[in-house]
């Protein structure tokens, strides 16, 4: 007991973040994670405290927003195979930074950050390309499929046979 108060630990209208099924209760969630956290926890902590709260709602933020990316993260950029998975990374990666004392942290930031802007630019480019690749079959006015629906039987190197 401190200051005639019980502690509740992790007792928060009853349900985690990963139970809540809105943006409403996710920030209900965490507004009463930081109330209690601040009640008991003293002022001189509770940044350090408040981390891993702000972590679990911006997880689950991305989750119910539909950003979340599927499976565990990769270990490096160039492993990512989608933006919002990149993005993910990212965010993961400038979490990370804050265990690296201010004086150190600028050349590990820069790297991340570069690392990032030149796997968002292969990224992209790989996503304009298949969109190139799938609409060039289309504007070119190739054939296979539709001499595939008279009758012909396609061989997808745009030839056909008519057995």
């Amino acid at each position: 007991r401190l200051e005639n108060r019980t502690y509740m630990p992790d007792v928060v209208a009853g349900i985690t973040a990963e139970q809540c099924n809105t943006t409403a209760e996710l920030r209900a969630w965490r507004k009463e994670q930081e109330a209690q956290l601040k009640a008991w926890v003293p002022k001189s902590f509770q940044k350090m405290a408040l981390q891993p709260i702000e972590a679990e709602y911006e997880k689950n933020l991305d989750r119910l927003e539909g950003e979340a990316p599927e499976g565990p993260l990769p270990y490096a950029a160039a492993e990512c195979t989608s933006v919002p998975q990149l993005k993910a990374w990212y965010k993961q990666q400038l979490q990370q930074m804050q265990y690296i004392p201010e004086p150190w942290r600028k050349m590990p930031e820069d790297r991340v950050k570069e690392d990032y802007k030149t796997n968002l630019a292969r990224l992209r480019a790989e996503d304009a390309a298949s969109e190139n690749a799938t609409e060039a079959p289309r504007a070119s006015g190739d054939t296979s499929e539709a001499g595939a629906a008279e009758g012909g039987e396609s061989h997808g190197d745009g030839s056909k046979s008519d057995d």
